[in-house]
């Protein structure tokens, strides 16, 4: 399936075999393709997904893109924050990389929250 990044449409993936060293996903700017190893737990392929974007985000950043601490550090602290606050939508991960529809409306607490004024 793809996901975009500022207008470049890149391919996600999982793969089964052994990535380079011991990575758990990578990119692959010049061929716009993203890979994450499918044989992780659910969870830690959705950060490995996330920390994978912060590197497309970032990309060209001076001085943050080559930074591997950096970008594990601020991709797992966005991860956290989009789960704990319940940011992400059911199945998002499975959409994504799988082409699997959405089975459920998108949470909206406007529409369900009665203190929300409409």
């Amino acid at each position: 399936m793809r996901v975009t990044y500022f207008g470049v449409p890149f391919i996600v993936q999982e793969a089964t075999a052994q990535l380079a060293s011991t990575n758990m996903g990578q990119t692959q700017h010049d061929k716009c393709l993203i890979t994450i190893m499918a044989d992780l737990p659910q969870e830690r392929k959705e950060a490995v997904f996330i920390h994978e974007s912060v590197h497309e985000l970032l990309d060209g950043e001076e001085g943050v893109n080559g930074d591997e601490a950096f970008i594990r550090r601020f991709g797992n602290a966005l991860f956290t924050f989009l789960t704990e606050n319940d940011l992400l939508r059911d199945g998002w991960y499975s959409h994504i990389v799988h082409g699997v529809p959405y089975q459920s409306t998108p949470h909206c607490v406007a529409c369900t929250d009665p203190r929300v004024q409409r």
